[in-house]
């Protein structure tokens, strides 16, 4: 079996993971709920990953939010800090960003407007970003890297920008996290970084986190209200991060195998760049093979996904036969109907893969003939 879908979640995961789950599933107590062993084991590692969290991303243990995905992330970052006014996002934006704007866009309270992201030039990126930012603008929401084709925005530049306008930016780091270096302390302008465990941090489904800038010193409203383990008189959530955003029982086992996870290096490596290089020069080699939002030329920052469609052949029906030839590949839209449009794919979208650690050359190599294969039917 070939795993070619490692933008939806990384396989296989982490065994160090795995064994951390484990152990904390059978010595767990609920964390904050009581001062026996148990329940203090529990704060222990849920504090532990925090504090993983925290140094490899550049905040303070008590500004990590443990969170269920992204998504719960993303949100709990739009609705705690966004209240009224444009919001910008780029126009590759994943349904975890745009869809809590557009609820809230529905609700009257803001307006979304888009930049448009230059593939091939970073610097007319950033100038269609600081052109957008007009008085109107309250907020800026926008991915680190798209989704369906890798490429990584400037965001050091973009959070510069945002800093300058005195606007607060949420990034979704869903591609980025654990595969590149991002440090929040270094980027001064970048409120709020959203990540799930699962993706480049090799961690569990159902894990994810909110990193609030250590430099932020507003207060974010609350997404979901109940048990927090502390404060218990008050009937208004703690001010305090991060039990104001952690509503309810945490899911200790996950978090324990999470900072398992993170402990490891996982960033992205040679050998996976040179294998994204390969497919990436086997797939324009190919005749029939259309190419979306790829590299144009050496050094681009990208996440290893490459997007394409057979021609001739909806992407779902390559997708399928690609399955039966056991190749794990992702086709549609990818929850990402606006990155389709702004890269041209047709309404059926198209064919997505993407790389990990654990894959090799010679994958590689099958992919391509059985492509190749697929595309003589």
């Amino acid at each position: 079996m070939i795993y070619f879908d490692n933008a939806a979640t990384t396989l296989p995961k982490s065994k160090k993971a795995l064994r951390a789950y484990k152990k904390a599933f059978q010595s767990c107590g609920n964390a904050s709920r009581g001062g026996h062993p148990y329940a203090a084991h529990a704060s222990e590692l849920l504090y532990l990953c925090r504090e993983r969290l925290a140094e490899r991303f550049g905040t303070e243990p008590e500004r990590v939010v443990l969170t269920m995905n992204a998504t719960h992330a993303i949100n709990l970052a739009i609705k705690g800090i966004i209240r009224e006014g444009d919001v910008l996002i780029s126009d590759l934006e994943h349904n975890a960003v745009y869809r809590p704007l557009y609820a809230l866009e529905k609700q009257g309270c803001i307006r979304i407007r888009s930049f448009h992201v230059n593939i091939g030039d970073d610097e007319a990126t950033v100038q269609n970003f600081q052109n957008a930012l007009d008085e109107n603008v309250r907020a800026c929401v926008m991915l680190h890297a798209s989704n369906i084709c890798g490429r990584v925005l400037p965001l050091p530049a973009l959070s510069e920008a945002a800093k300058q306008a005195g606007v607060p930016l949420i990034c979704d780091a869903s591609q980025t996290a654990g595969h590149f270096d991002l440090r929040l302390r270094e980027l001064p302008g970048l409120t709020a970084l959203c990540m799930p465990g699962h993706k480049g941090l090799y961690g569990p489904l159902g894990t994810g986190a909110l990193l609030v800038s250590p430099y932020f010193e507003g207060v974010l409203e609350t997404l979901l209200e109940g048990g927090s383990g502390s404060f218990s008189a008050d009937p208004e959530m703690p001010a305090l991060l991060p039990e104001r955003l952690e509503a309810g029982t945490m899911n200790a086992p996950a978090f324990a195998a999470l900072a398992a996870a993170v402990a490891e290096d996982g960033q992205t490596g040679k050998k996976e760049e040179q294998i994204f290089s390969y497919l990436l020069s086997g797939l324009r080699a190919t005749s029939g093979v259309t190419l979306y939002g790829a590299p144009t030329r050496e050094g681009m920052p990208y996440c290893p996904i490459l997007l394409f469609n057979i021609d001739g052949k909806d992407s779902e029906t390559v997708a399928a036969a690609l399955a039966e030839a056991d190749v794990c590949v992702r086709a549609g839209l990818h929850c990402s109907p606006l990155a389709h449009r702004a890269l041209g794919t047709p309404d059926g979208g198209a064919v997505r893969i993407s790389l990990s650690k654990h894959n090799t050359f010679g994958e590689a190599e099958r992919f391509l003939a059985i492509l190749s294969r697929q595309i003589t039917r």
